[in-house]
């Protein structure tokens, strides 16, 4: 029997602007788990350079709830 592929990220939204946090909202394929989806260590935020590639940066970018 196949596994089946995992949910992926469909829609994004930022929000926040000038001194408020940013906060980003995201739109999967599929239901998730409860438990997983609130679990921080689940996700990674991974920025682009200049021309959209991603690669070492020299800040890690926190994540929060």
């Amino acid at each position: 029997m196949p596994i089946p592929a995992p949910p992926t990220v469909v829609g994004l939204s930022r929000l926040g602007v000038h001194r408020q946090p940013t906060r980003f909202v995201l739109s999967f394929s599929a239901a998730l788990d409860p438990a997983s989806a609130q679990a921080l260590s689940n996700y990674t935020l991974v920025p682009t350079g200049p021309r959209g590639r991603v690669g070492p940066h020299p800040r890690p970018i926190q994540i929060s709830s």
